[in-house]
């Protein structure tokens, strides 16, 4: 699933350099097709507006959880 193709309620995972993947509950959808961001809850419980990487995995918010 694409960046653009991500909606409330879906999940944003994260690579980071030295350890586990960031996962993060989609709170909003900001922004137009092809220059997607989104109002995050990263599992830290902080949220914050996150443009992705090309790396960033979106996953249905139906196959994840916490």
């Amino acid at each position: 699933m694409t960046g653009d193709d991500a909606q409330v309620g879906d999940w944003i995972e994260e690579r980071t350099i030295d350890g586990p993947p960031r996962r993060g509950l989609i709170l909003d959808v900001l922004g137009e097709p092809g220059h997607r961001h989104y109002r995050v809850e990263w599992d830290e419980e902080h949220i914050v507006v996150h443009f992705p990487s090309p790396t960033a995995r979106i996953i249905p918010g139906d196959h994840a959880t916490r």
